[in-house]
């Protein structure tokens, strides 16, 4: 199921890729929709429904069975895309206390807000804003998840068990960072995101086990590495592509195991 929704996503959902992948997948194509967004057909398979009947939740002891989607495979994709922002940063008042906090709501999110210590600490408590399970029917689930979900305070940004790291986000075990993004175990490190386990870069990304890197992409095991990409355990380097275990080499591609080319 997991590789027909990866096909789904990329490829134009017309009626001859659909019915393809349903042959293929073995996962006949019960109902066509028209998306509410583009006005374009696309299918609803078998899986997608058992899928539904197993997240439909059960609320003292009722099954609301969740409806059949209105939005394309693709549509689908970008809203969960643009629901979660951990890129951008915002300065506003803390919902459980009065000093201003670094969140990644912006402001026209008009719920609370609390900071990652608050959060987490027994400052509040959840069952404030506890609904009565009695109250909830299928007609006003909907409405009384979101109404939860814009009464009780949401966690501000996602970080831990940082230290000096002021603007980061999704971030943890890091130290001395700023502006790092989907990054884990760094230090000293500037405006860059999903680095993991480096140290002392700047403007780099999808990184693994780098130290003294500049506008690097796609690296892993490098050091001392100025526009890099896509290099593997090269070292005190300009301008690689595609090299791995290479050192001192300049405006270079494809290489492996060479040093001083240019």
């Amino acid at each position: 199921m997991k590789e027909r929704k990866f096909y789904s996503l990329f490829f134009v959902m017309n009626k001859e890729v659909s019915e393809l992948i349903s042959q293929e997948m073995n996962d006949p194509i019960v109902e066509w929709r028209v998306c509410r967004w583009t006005g374009k057909e696309f299918p609803i398979f078998q899986g997608d429904v058992d899928v539904l009947e197993i997240l439909s939740p059960v609320v003292g002891g009722k099954k609301f069975s969740l409806d059949k989607p209105t939005l394309s495979p693709a549509m689908r994709q970008l809203r969960r895309m643009s629901f979660m922002n951990y890129r951008k940063l915002y300065k506003r008042k803390g919902a459980l206390s009065d000093k201003t906090i670094i969140t990644n709501f912006g402001p026209s999110w008009t719920g609370p807000v609390c900071d990652h210590d608050e959060w987490h600490s027994d400052v509040r408590d959840p069952c404030d804003w506890g609904v009565d399970i009695n109250d909830v029917t299928k007609e006003n689930l909907l409405e009384t998840i979101m109404k939860l979900y814009r009464s009780v305070p949401l966690l501000g940004r996602f970080v831990g068990m940082n230290e000096n790291c002021p603007y980061v986000s999704a971030c943890g075990f890091s130290k001395n960072s700023y502006l790092i993004f989907d990054s884990d175990y760094c230090e000293d490190c500037l405006y860059s995101e999903v680095i993991k386990h480096s140290k002392r870069l700047v403007d780099c990304a999808y990184c693994t086990n780098c130290e003294l890197m500049y506008t690097c992409l796609d690296c892993h095991k490098g050091f001392q590495l100025i526009y890099c990409q896509d290099c593997l355990g090269c070292s005190e380097s300009y301008f690689l592509t595609s090299c791995e275990n290479c050192h001192h080499c300049l405006f270079c591609s494809n290489l492996v195991n060479q040093s001083y080319c240019l």
